[in-house]
């Protein structure tokens, strides 16, 4: 085993304007805690923390943290080892000869599909983050799964995050080399040679190592985060995580400082080769390529960075330098022999460490003619006109996504609920082969807001049978889907707003119960209570991958645990049809086509063509408008509502 050394701390970075340009940026963009370590020519010239790792204790350059995406350097060193062994090749052979259960639904793309395609990140690709997060399915079903995928892109030349092709990437290299598992290959081949004592996987070893970790914060503003109102999420303990490969490694900065010049000198840690050079080279090379932004705050960027396996490539000032980084950042000058490394415990860091660390790094770069830098007040100019407009964009969409801001206004008055006297008709489970599960059940208004006040899952709620007609009025739906849970608030008609809510992202979606139109009306194979249903997740934004996804009820939950009520068959209605509303009926008219709609299932109807050149029925679907309404069966055309007419006895 080697270990890599430090020297001591020597004083080449000016510490006092350094720590007052930390502490103003960490103030000025609302981050609570951090550590900052800079190695120059094998010297640790700066190595300091500031602020709160939790609600009291303070940060310091010992405090361990998960490191995120930057995991991803480590799966792809870990793989370099395999491609020297002989094991396996970056580009040549399918990914698919390594791992048989990797299979997409286009076999073609499925025998193109290398190494050197996910590690990556190609575009084209499928992500199902959402299925992937927070599950506790195995990484092989998970992986079966994704030839459900119904993407037909192909590979690409743009830079696109897929954290789901690196859990691919190595569990088809563990599986290559008989490895217990992706995390014990990693260990095996890359930390522990490294002697990175520190570093290591899941949150729950973490917390048995040290008990010097942070825990992340998050907030929901940026006047939030500057008056450090953020909402502090405790350790995910749970001992596995299926995108491990992609973001589960923790270390600190004094690990990963060592990291990136172990990665700096090519594998080579005190002229002792201990990673294989060609395999740490290949890691390095540029092979996907994306705009920048920073050139619109700083002008010393390149307007292109290109990406290889984990590392992003770049240059400042024209010094080339490669940066791999999320809520930790490792950034290194290979001509300049020089390291710098940041961690914070808050996931909102973009805005911070898309500059930073070049502040630091300026005096030891030997450049001139760096304008931007100070303001005319003698302050960092990028914290102004670089970060705090960054930070600005990126709250403004967490209050996007997070608030259901995007969210059209509904009227719910005028579109009532398909089983409003029955919420049970909706409890069920729902599957997709491609997303997995969505459960649906029952639950106790104010159960459900007394538990949250005393911290307790709402969904631990026995509700038993007697109770029933009293608490009907409190009924509530609730969702689950691998370990996000909510309550359901109705929003339009058959449509309720479900939130996930974690320590990478709070979301509003939009889930639409729709009658099933492919399959028997008569319900399913253990209930025909009520006619079966879909569950249409409509993602508006589209930022968790999931938009217009279909899942179908396959179960109907039967028990009274977890707040689910034994089900019964619904009521005979109390009163009749007034006979004003027994010759209520509509009609339509299609360019020269008209007939009467025929009631058919819920909010559907049949229309009849009728002409000498056809002959057909057809189904027409009512939709609450999310900015688009489908009609189904021609093609899934879209009409907008944009007139409303007068009530009529006879249209």
């Amino acid at each position: 085993m080697c270990i890599v050394t430090l020297s001591k701390v020597t004083p080449k970075v000016p510490y006092l304007e350094t720590c007052s340009t930390i502490k103003r940026v960490m103030q000025r963009c609302g981050i609570p805690g951090m550590s900052v370590a800079v190695l120059h020519k094998n010297q640790l010239v700066f190595a300091e923390a500031f602020g709160k790792r939790n609600q009291t204790d303070p940060y310091t350059i010992e405090t361990l943290q998960p490191i995120a995406s930057l995991t991803k350097t480590f799966t792809a060193a870990a793989i370099g080892e395999l491609v020297a062994e002989g094991k396996v090749d970056w580009n040549t052979t399918p990914i698919s000869t390594y791992l048989p259960d990797f299979q997409l639904k286009d076999p073609v793309l499925t025998s193109q599909i290398t190494f050197s395609d996910l590690l990556s990140e190609l575009s084209g690709l499928p992500d199902n983050y959402l299925r992937w997060h927070n599950s506790t399915k195995p990484r092989k079903e998970l992986i079966r799964d994704l030839r459900h995928d119904k993407t037909t892109q192909k590979l690409g030349a743009n830079f696109k995050s897929n954290d789901v092709m690196y859990a691919v990437a190595g569990e088809a290299a563990a599986h290559v080399a008989g490895a217990a598992s992706y995390e014990q290959l990693v260990l095996d081949k890359v930390i522990h040679p490294l002697g990175l004592a520190n570093t290591g996987f899941s949150q729950s070893n973490m917390k048995r190592l040290s008990q010097n970790y942070a825990l992340s914060h998050m907030a929901y503003s940026l006047d939030g985060a500057q008056k450090g109102e953020t909402r502090i999420f405790p350790l995910d303990e749970k001992p596995y995580m299926a995108l491990a490969a992609a973001e589960d490694v923790y270390s600190n900065v004094l690990d990963l400082v060592r990291w990136g010049k172990v990665i700096m000198d090519l594998g080579a840690v005190d002229g002792k080769q201990v990673l294989n050079r060609m395999s740490v080279e290949e890691t390095l090379k540029a092979f996907t390529f994306d705009w920048s932004d920073k050139p619109n705050y700083w002008a010393e960027f390149d307007p292109i960075y290109s990406y290889g396996f984990g590392w992003m490539l770049d240059s400042f000032c024209g010094q080339r330098y490669f940066n791999a980084r999320y809520a930790s950042d490792v950034t290194f000058f290979p001509d300049h022999d020089l390291v710098v490394v940041m961690l914070a415990n808050t996931s909102v860091f973009g805005h911070v460490n898309s500059f930073l660390q070049f502040s630091i790094a300026t005096p030891m770069l030997n450049i001139s003619g760096v304008k931007t830098i100070k303001d005319e007040n003698g302050h960092d100019s990028w914290i102004e006109k670089g970060a705090i407009p960054i930070a600005e964009e990126g709250y403004a969409g967490i209050e996007f996504i997070g608030g259901g801001v995007f969210l059209p206004i509904a009227v719910a008055d005028r579109n009532p609920l398909m089983f409003a006297d029955d919420l049970k008709a909706y409890v069920g489970v729902y599957s997709d082969p491609f997303w997995g599960e969505f459960h649906i059940t029952l639950g106790d208004k104010e159960e459900e807001e007394e538990k949250k006040k005393e911290g307790k899952d709402p969904s631990s709620t026995i509700i038993t049978k007697a109770e029933e007609e009293k608490k009907k009025e409190r009924e509530v739906l609730r969702f689950r889907y691998n370990e996000y849970t909510s309550t359901l608030e109705h929003y339009d008609q058959n449509t309720f707003i479900a939130t996930f809510d974690d320590v990478l992202f709070k979301m509003q979606v939009l889930m639409s119960f729709l009658p099933d139109t492919e399959t028997s009306q008569q319900g399913l194979p253990d209930s025909n209570e009520f006619p079966r249903e879909n569950l249409k997740i409509q993602d508006v934004v589209g930022a968790l991958g999931i938009s217009d996804a279909v899942f179908s009820k396959t179960k109907v939950l039967t028990t009274t645990l977890h707040g689910v009520r034994l089900r019964s068959p619904p009521d005979e209605p109390d009163k009749k049809e007034s006979k004003e509303a027994k010759e209520q009926i509509l009609k339509f008219k299609y360019t020269d086509f008209t007939s009467t709609l025929e009631h058919y299932d819920q909010n559907m109807c049949i229309v009849k063509y009728d002409d000498v050149m056809v002959k057909m029925h057809i189904v027409i679907l009512f939709l609450p408008d999310v900015e688009i309404a489908r009609l189904s069966g021609i093609s899934n055309a879209i009409f907008t509502k944009i007139k409303v007419y007068s009530k009529t006895i006879s249209a």
